[in-house]
């Protein structure tokens, strides 16, 4: 059983949200590593800066906790399988109708969290000087770049990134990667237009099955969420729990 705090969803409507510190002291960074799989400590011990095999491990070791949290289990009983194209499931304790997904950049993470319903988080560190424009003609759908162009330059920041977390939130979700081009289907990004999957030109019938939602992030991140069905109940909280 968990010594941790218990968490629970109120539905199959509803889905929580952890925002997650990477930055730790040495000594939680040890006792999270005492919860990774043998082969998740051999992922981290594979890592060459320290930074990033520190923040893996705060990681991976704070999700065990969170779904611990869930499953009344410890962290260490937690086991991940993996789908075809890489998306962690949860393969114990069995029969367990939890879904979850991370994503990690910089020093945040976000934990998704919900029941039976298909979900993808998305997480990213503002990164200043890139060429927006150019990375959207090379990844973004037609319409996307160019109402990413027709913007005023000091707003296409944020629609570029709005656009990027959405996309990759939806990708998580569904759990194909990049074998479904970023292209080939279309996020709202507009300022003010509410997020949305506009088009999904592989399976049309996809459109409206699916909630897009942003989340809020500590200033120079974007974060966003995409869940199958909608979701009548979002919580975002900060772990660990005070």
């Amino acid at each position: 059983m968990s010594n941790g705090p218990q968490c629970q969803l109120t539905g199959n409507d509803s889905a929580h949200v952890w925002l997650v510190s990477l930055d730790l002291a040495a000594d939680r960074i040890t006792a999270l590593r005492e919860n990774l799989s043998p082969d998740e400590q051999s992922r981290c011990s594979r890592f060459v800066i320290q930074k990033v095999s520190d923040r893996f491990i705060a990681a991976r070791g704070q999700l065990r906790e969170i779904l611990a949290s869930y499953l009344s289990c410890a962290p260490t009983e937690i086991a991940f399988r993996y789908g075809q194209h890489g998306k962690p499931l949860l393969s114990h304790p069995p029969q367990t109708l939890l879904q979850f997904n991370l994503s990690h950049s910089g020093e945040y993470a976000l934990v998704a969290v919900t029941m039976h319903k298909a979900i993808g988080i998305d997480i990213e560190q503002l990164r200043r000087g890139r060429p927006l424009l150019k990375l959207a003609e090379r990844f973004f759908s037609a319409r996307e770049t160019a109402e990413l162009r027709n913007l005023p330059e000091q707003l296409q920041e944020d629609a570029f990134y709005a656009c990027w977390t959405r996309k990759e939130a939806y990708l998580k979700a569904i759990g194909t990667g990049l074998a479904t081009p970023l292209n080939a289907f279309d996020v709202t990004l507009l300022p003010g237009v509410p997020p949305s999957l506009a088009a999904q030109r592989l399976a049309p019938e996809e459109t409206g099955r699916w909630q897009l939602v942003d989340i809020a992030v500590p200033g120079g991140y974007r974060g966003a969420l995409a869940a199958c069905r909608e979701m009548k109940t979002l919580l975002v909280r900060r772990w660990p729990l005070a």
